[in-house]
C-alpha cells in the first residue's frame, strides 16, 4: 500500500508540475501579445470596433489610424468629471446588459420637467453595456422626435411617419471599404454619404487626408447622392482643431457640399493616446474652434456625437449651437438632445460596399 501511495503522490506531483509550466507558458504568451503592438479597441461614434493598422501612413503612426469604426466613445473614468465639473457616475452596479437583449429601467415620473419636456435625469446604456447616470441639462434643446412613430422594414432600415419630417437614408464610409460602387449604393434608395475627409492620429498626432475622400466624394454625388465630409480629430488644442480646418477647407477647395462638415472628437479605447488627459472643456473649445472656422469658409458645420459625450464630457449648453450627428446602436436613440442625424448601427451591410458599413438615417424638417 505504501509503495503504490508513493507512485500516486509522485504522479500527482508531476501532473502539477506540468500544469504549472503550461500556465507560465500561456502568461508568457498573454505578456508578449500585451507588449506588442496589437490592434487596440476603439471607441465607435460609434458601434464597436478596432483600431486598424494602416501601412500607408508615416512611420510614426501606423498602428495609430482610426478604422471604419472609429465613433462610439467609450465610458469616461468614474474618476472623471464633466465639463461642468459635476461628478457623473458611469457604469452603475447591478445593470448588465444580457446578450441579445436590451433592458432599460424605469424612469420615475417625478424626474419630468413638464416645462421642456425632458427628464430632469435618466440612465442608458453605452456602446459595452455599460450603465450610465445621466443629469439632464434643461438648457439644452429637447429631442423633437416621437419614437412613437418610428418602426422598421423587412430589411430593417427605420421608418418615421411625420408628416413634418422626410427621412433619408445614408451611409458613412472611409478608405477601409476600398472602392464602392456609389450607382449601386444610390440604386438600393440611398439618399446621402457623409465622407471621411481626413484624420488625425492618435498616437503623435500625424494629419492626414483620407486617401479615398476625393474619390469617394466625386463618385457618390455623380451617383446622385448628397455629401457631407467629417474629420476624425485627435486634436488636444484649439489650435490643432483649427489645423483640421484649415486642412478640410483645402481639400473642399473644388467640391461643392450639400451636407455639413462634421467634427467627430474621439477617445481612444485600450490604447495610450494623446488625448487621454484632455477635459471635457477643452474638447468642448476645440469643438468651437473647429466649427466656426469652417462656418467662416462657407461650410455647414456639424458634430458627432454620443449620449456618453453628451453626459459626461461635452458642455452641452455650447456644442447644441450646432448640429448634432448622433450615434447610438439602441433600438431606438437614447438622448433626450436634439439631433438632425441618427448612426443607428455599425454593422450594415450595403451591395457595392465591402464588408461592414455604418448605417444612418437624416430627420430632414420641412414643416
Amino acid at each position: 500500500m505504501k509503495r503504490h501511495y508513493s507512485i500516486w503522490i509522485s504522479i500527482l506531483m508531476t501532473a502539477l508540475i506540468l500544469i504549472g509550466c503550461g500556465n507560465e507558458e500561456a502568461h508568457n504568451q498573454a505578456q508578449a501579445v500585451e507588449s506588442s503592438d496589437q490592434t487596440p479597441e476603439i471607441i465607435l461614434n460609434s458601434g464597436t470596433s478596432q483600431e486598424a493598422a494602416d501601412e500607408t501612413l508615416p512611420a510614426e503612426d501606423q498602428e495609430k489610424e482610426p478604422s471604419e469604426y472609429s465613433e462610439i466613445p467609450p465610458s469616461m473614468s468614474t474618476t472623471e468629471e464633466g465639463p461642468d465639473s459635476m461628478s457623473i457616475s458611469s457604469a452603475q452596479a447591478g445593470k448588465p446588459a444580457e446578450q441579445g437583449q436590451v433592458s432599460f429601467p424605469e424612469q420615475d415620473d417625478s424626474l419630468s420637467d413638464n416645462s421642456s419636456g425632458m427628464p430632469k435625469e435618466l440612465d442608458f446604456i453605452d456602446a459595452w453595456g455599460e450603465w450610465h447616470h445621466m443629469i439632464v441639462n434643461q438648457n439644452v434643446p429637447p429631442c423633437p422626435y416621437d419614437w412613437n412613430k418610428m418602426s422598421r422594414d423587412s430589411r430593417d432600415f427605420p421608418l418615421y411617419d411625420d408628416e413634418n419630417y422626410v427621412i433619408h437614408r445614408g451611409i458613412d464610409v472611409s478608405h477601409h471599404q476600398n472602392d464602392i460602387d456609389w450607382q449601386k449604393v444610390k440604386d438600393q434608395g440611398f439618399d446621402f454619404a457623409i465622407i471621411r475627409i481626413a484624420y488625425r492620429g492618435y498616437g503623435n498626432g500625424t494629419l492626414n487626408l483620407d486617401r479615398m475622400q476625393n474619390q469617394n466624394i466625386r463618385a457618390a454625388q455623380q451617383a446622385g447622392l448628397s455629401v457631407g465630409v467629417y474629420v476624425f480629430s485627435q486634436a488636444i488644442t484649439e489650435a490643432e482643431a483649427l489645423e483640421e480646418a484649415e486642412l478640410v477647407i483645402s481639400a473642399l477647395k473644388d467640391v461643392d457640399l450639400e451636407l455639413p462638415v462634421v467634427f467627430d472628437p474621439e477617445l481612444i479605447r485600450d490604447d495610450v493616446a494623446r488625448t487621454d488627459d484632455i477635459s471635457g472643456n477643452q474638447f468642448t473649445r476645440n469643438t468651437i474652434a473647429f466649427c466656426e472656422r469652417v462656418r467662416e469658409a462657407g461650410f455647414d458645420p456639424m458634430v458627432y456625437s454620443n449620449l456618453v459625450w453628451e453626459s459626461e464630457i461635452f458642455d452641452m449648453t455650447e456644442v447644441s449651437r450646432y448640429p448634432i450627428w448622433y450615434a447610438d446602436c439602441e433600438p431606438l436613440p437614447q438622448t433626450p438632445y436634439d439631433f438632425v442625424f441618427w448612426q443607428y448601427d455599425s454593422e450594415g451591410k450595403v451591395d457595392g460596399v465591402t464588408g461592414n458599413v455604418d448605417m444612418n438615417i437624416w430627420f430632414e424638417k420641412i414643416r
